[in-house]
């Protein structure tokens, strides 16, 4: 087996090689709680048992997958690996596996839960990635590849229940949230970049990460179940960026929730499609206004001018979901007809349902939704009104 280098990215983004009192200090559960009993030592010993012995075959196939070898590579020809722990989430923690293969360097995303519920969460994440990696959606996800029972010998027994997954890293994809610019005073979106720094996008940049925002939300709706990308949320650090040559490019890291927003009952009627793509239609327009300021402050509510890139997000979705014949392109007309018919009143309407799916949720993002949403749905109106002439 080869050497296998341990490493952590901390809060500013460097890399650094933990010594032996930061190893045998308490694994932290999130950013506030640690562990009772578990050590930053016993999570590297877990992902090293868990790829290295548990999995070995499995992690070998994956490998092999990413460096296009057409076969799995052995882990005796693995060269230069390293475990890096990268990020504490809400649910379970992110760590970066790499190996050189024949020079080329592999990257892999290594998910790990340490609570029963963090288990539950990352297991249904990977199943409903799965189930979307084959449709429209699929080059939006990363690809996952197994996911399992973790745990080594030396952990002490009676500790839980450890489940780990393997999957795709997306390399030079950034976290991102809006914060007030230093320079400006104004609020603006963030890239957190732990090469270059914190650096923020511009206004054309800004939009065309909601309309890819939207457009892959919509590709992950399924026109005939009504399932979609449910609770996601900005500041859980669910979609991430890459900048090339001023480009965005952006992807869906985690669907922890695929399901229906409401019981709708069976049947294939266009009044049931209508009310189904309506529903997913508004909730995305009040989804993707909600964040927290540099992700973990005050929640934020995006400007006005957020609404038109999610509503043509949304229509292009709409046209690529037509495109692999998922809908008709009798139903799209027939649902831009509805939209056209609706006075504002009827808009403000249909809202209603929807703010009582945010009363279950954040107390915080509660407040946010009732105290913007009444005007939200007025400029959502308007910006629907042009877009459809």
């Amino acid at each position: 087996m080869p050497e296998i280098k341990y490493l952590f990215v901390s809060t500013d983004g460097k890399i650094s090689v933990p010594g032996p009192a930061y190893l045998d200090s308490p694994l932290l559960l999130d950013m506030e709680n640690s562990h009772s009993r578990l050590t930053l030592k016993d999570y590297f010993k877990a992902m090293e048992t868990f790829l290295f012995k548990n999995h070995a075959d499995k992690f070998e196939n994956a490998v092999g997958v990413m460096a296009e070898t057409d076969r799995p590579v052995p882990v005796g020809e693995m060269e230069n690996v390293t475990l890096c722990s990268v990020k504490i989430g809400a649910f379970y923690h992110i760590a970066r596996v790499e190996a050189t293969v024949q020079g080329r360097k592999i990257m892999l995303a290594l998910s790990a839960a340490f609570s029963s519920h963090g288990a539950e969460c990352l297991m249904r994440d990977f199943s409903n990635i799965q189930a979307l990696q084959s449709g429209p959606a699929g080059r939006y996800l990363p690809q996952v590849f197994f996911a399992g029972e973790a745990g080594y010998d030396d952990i002490p027994s009676g500790m839980g229940r450890f489940v780990m997954g393997l999957g795709e890293w997306f390399e030079d994809f950034h976290e991102w949230h809006f914060s007030v610019n230093p320079d400006t005073g104004s609020r603006g979106i963030v890239l957190w970049d732990g090469k270059t720094g914190k650096h923020f996008l511009k206004p054309a940049q800004e939009e065309e990460l909601f309309f890819q925002i939207a457009l892959i939300l919509t590709l992950c709706f399924d026109p005939s179940t009504a399932r979609q990308v449910s609770k996601w949320h900005h500041a859980a650090g669910d979609f991430i960026v890459r900048v090339r040559n001023e480009h965005i490019e952006t992807r869906l890291t985690t669907v922890r929730v695929y399901q229906p927003l409401f019981d709708y009952g069976q049947g294939d009627t266009d009044e049931l499609f209508i009310m189904r793509l309506l529903f997913f239609f508004l909730d995305l327009g009040v989804r993707a206004r909600m964040d927290r300021l540099d992700g973990i402050g005050e929640p934020v509510w995006a400007d006005d001018r957020f609404i038109y890139p999610v509503i043509d997000g949304f229509f292009e979705g709409l046209k690529i979901h037509e495109a692999c014949k998922e809908v008709t392109g009798e139903q799209t007309d027939g649902f831009r007809a509805f939209l056209s018919a609706m006075s504002c009143d009827d808009l403000r309407e249909v809202f209603t349902p929807l703010e009582g799916l945010y009363h279950g949720e954040n107390s915080l993002d509660r407040k946010l939704v009732a105290l913007n949403l009444e005007a939200h749905a007025e400029n959502f109106y308007k910006v629907l009104k042009d877009y459809l002439a």
